[in-house]
């Protein structure tokens, strides 16, 4: 393959062109960024250059280097370009985004009573007598319940007379019995009555009547005769459900028009993401039911897919986000839980609360998936609205919120992850925005922990903890967000094969294995800021610019980039929006990814694109 002369080096004489470049081979280290005037006189300097590079004199231009004089190690290029918040010269503004804490309320959970002889016989007549005559179609098409399969039988017991129960909550003549063989007189009943209902709801979020935070009906429960060690318990409404026909009906209609606009042809993975992307955009978070900690119709199913109990359409907490996408996942195929737990956004001795999100089953292995922390479609209006425009840095807020691959980036920043990466979340260096003339950078998203119930138990009701010992760990991760995409087999170019072992172990360890075949290739670069395209086409020729930095993304994730007769090795990630390039020896590079090309961005904002060669 023909060497090029590397853009990377020419711009870095040119343009000032690292927003963190130190340290250059030319001797020059960049300033710090630290007032508008600093920047300003950066400007003026750089356009007398180019001022001076377009005289006719057939003189050297001044500010050009010698064409001799362009062999810079792209290794020191490489090592002081950097998209970590640690290295950034200018001003780091602000978080704006406080994630929702303590969405589940505490429940006071009543033990059941205990019944006499007379109520027993009672009650053996009622359920004799009981005739069911609602006609709502409570619908689930799941491939499988995760959680039955993990109780014991025991307890699969009392979850099949719940999901009996909840076939008829309009009446408390409704009433269904099993046995355990825990002491009814413990003060830790409630915790074995309750862990097979959490597991029933979270398996069937279309049982929202049955969730404990749904604010409309309440289970009652009476224990009654003991034999050889079980005894029999019996469940029924205490408060019933009026309105039961006409909401499941409206639930099922919103189900279908939900899945009507997804592709149920796709892979796991898609169909995840659709859901995904399409229920945030659908959702806004309850934030009235936040604040007041009441029971609502927005800690379930119904929220998200019809409207809290207040009637706000598509409105829930972090329960209801997360039982939504259970349930229109089972619809497509897609196995899904629901995870419970402690969280904090401001670090291990901040706020903390109850929180709920998924484990997804993709093509075999577990997801980490948070629904609602993943909703931020609210802070287009929040920054336009609510932001104090007086401040300096509420332009940029506006720039962010404009800045269409950088929003649609943010909107699903935490899909797909480890349990690992979850418990200690990090934002990524993709996640920090920088605004386009280098001065500030910020990332909305902070970093934030959570517990399992069953690693916290303590801040549970005790149930919480037994029903989240029965989740597996997560421990796949899609760097693509969900968005990568792979070709037949038959498009395998048996060269790729290769793997680059750039000094920090195995390849496909780092990049977990993804298919990069779609974007595999030679990348030269096809045009840029045309006002630097005109210098450089005088000073070198017409067209010069094509004869730029090259680089080759392999299908394995390793690269190399040619330059000067030397060639630089490197391995990359691609996330659907951004090819990051890690070097040997430790320096980084990004470019954003725009409809098959990349694009990288100068200290001025100016735009240089990078195109396969056919």
């Amino acid at each position: 393959m023909k060497k090029k002369r590397s853009l990377f080096i020419i711009l870095a004489y040119l343009l000032a062109f690292s927003i963190v470049l130190s340290a250059c081979a030319s001797g020059v280290t960049t300033a710090e960024t630290t007032s508008d005037a600093s920047v300003e006189s950066q400007t003026n300097t750089s356009s007398q250059e180019a001022s001076q590079a377009t005289s006719q004199t057939g003189e050297e231009p001044s500010g050009l280097p010698e064409q001799v004089s362009l062999k810079t190690n792209l290794n020191e290029v490489f090592l002081n370009f950097s998209a970590t918040a640690e290295n950034f010269k200018g001003e780091t503004l602000n978080f704006i985004s406080e994630k929702p804490i303590g969405d589940m309320p505490a429940l006071e959970v009543e033990e059941p009573e205990i019944y006499s002889k007379e109520q027993i016989a009672k009650v053996s007549r009622t359920m004799r007598d009981y005739k069911r005559t609602v006609k709502a179609d409570i619908i689930n098409n799941a491939k499988e319940y995760f959680c039955y399969g993990k109780l014991t039988k025991e307890q699969q017991g009392i979850y099949d007379a719940y999901y009996l129960l909840a076939q008829d909550p309009t009446t408390q003549e409704n009433i269904v019995s099993f046995q355990t063989s825990k002491d009814i007189t413990s003060n830790d009943i409630y915790i074995e009555l309750m862990m097979p209902m959490l597991a029933l709801v979270y398996d069937h979020p279309e049982l929202w009547w049955m969730n404990p935070w749904n604010g409309t009906t309440n289970i009652g429960w009476g224990a009654g005769d003991t034999k050889n060690g079980k005894t029999t318990v019996y469940a029924y409404f205490a408060q019933t459900y009026p309105t039961f026909e006409k909401d499941v009906a409206a639930f099922n209609k919103a189900v279908n028009e939900f899945l009507a606009g997804i592709d149920k042809n796709a892979g796991e993975e898609k169909i995840a993401l659709q859901v995904h992307d399409k229920l945030i955009d659908l959702v806004t978070y309850d934030d009235p039911v936040l604040q007041e900690g009441r029971v609502d119709f927005a800690h379930t199913a119904f929220g998200p897919i019809v409207a809290d109990s207040q009637g706000n359409a598509h409105w829930c907490v972090c329960d209801g986000y997360s039982q939504g996408y259970v349930y229109l996942l089972q619809q497509l195929g897609v196995t899904a839980a629901v995870v419970l737990g402690p969280v904090s956004n401001a670090g291990a001795d901040g706020q903390m609360g109850l929180h709920a999100w998924n484990i997804v089953r993709i093509n075999g292995r577990w997801y980490e998936v948070d629904t609602t922390w993943d909703d931020l479609t609210y802070l287009p209006d929040a920054v336009k609205y609510n932001w104090d425009k007086s401040t300096n840095g509420y332009e940029y807020y506006l720039e962010m919120v404009n800045d269409k691959v950088y929003m649609d980036r943010l909107y699903h920043y935490m899909y797909c992850i480890t349990t690992d990466e979850i418990e200690r979340y990090t934002p990524p260096a993709s996640l920090y925005y920088t605004s386009r003339d280098g001065r500030v950078r910020f990332c909305i998203i902070s970093e934030s922990y959570r517990w399992r119930m069953d690693e916290k138990p303590e801040a549970g009701n005790g149930f919480e903890d037994k029903y989240t010992a029965l989740l597996p760990k997560a421990d796949g991760s899609l760097s693509s967000g969900g968005s990568s995409s792979s070709q037949d087999d038959d498009d395998w170019d048996e060269d790729d094969d290769e793997v680059w072992d750039g000094g920090s172990g195995n390849i496909q360890d780092l990049i977990g294995g993804a298919d990069y075949r779609q974007i595999a290739g030679s990348y030269y670069v096809s045009k840029f800021n045309q006002y630097d395209q005109a210098i450089l086409e005088q000073y070198y020729g017409k067209d010069y610019y094509k004869q730029l930095s090259m680089f080759d993304l392999k299908s394995n994730g390793s690269g190399t980039i040619y330059e000067n007769g030397s060639t630089l090795n490197f391995y990359f990630i691609f996330d659907g929006y951004f090819l990051y390039m890690y070097s040997d020896n430790g320096g980084c590079l990004f470019l954003q990814y725009d409809r098959g090309n990349f694009l990288m961005y100068d200290y001025y904002g100016n735009v240089y694109t990078f195109s396969k060669m056919k």
